[in-house]
């Protein structure tokens, strides 16, 4: 609901917006069900956070939840 939501922002507003969430002292972002974030997302939160694009042709959340984890613990954010 909220990735649609912001898709219907004009880039001026998306990155306001962005800005403002990625203030806040967050480890990571994640995308689901196949949603890619949008261009403007990725200049703002790359100058903040790591990035990280696994690729995966299905919905499979063990493997998921297995690099969520591999990426966490090899971070140097924690």
């Amino acid at each position: 609901v909220e990735y649609t939501f912001i898709q219907q922002m004009s880039d001026a507003e998306k990155k306001t917006r962005y800005d403002a969430f990625l203030k806040f002292d967050i480890p990571c972002v994640i995308f689901c069900r196949s949603l890619q974030p949008d261009e403007i997302f990725l200049e703002e939160a790359i100058k903040k956070i790591p990035y990280f694009k696994p690729v995966m042709y299905k919905s499979d959340n063990s493997k998921m939840l297995k690099i969520i984890e591999d990426f966490i613990n090899n971070s140097s954010i924690m």
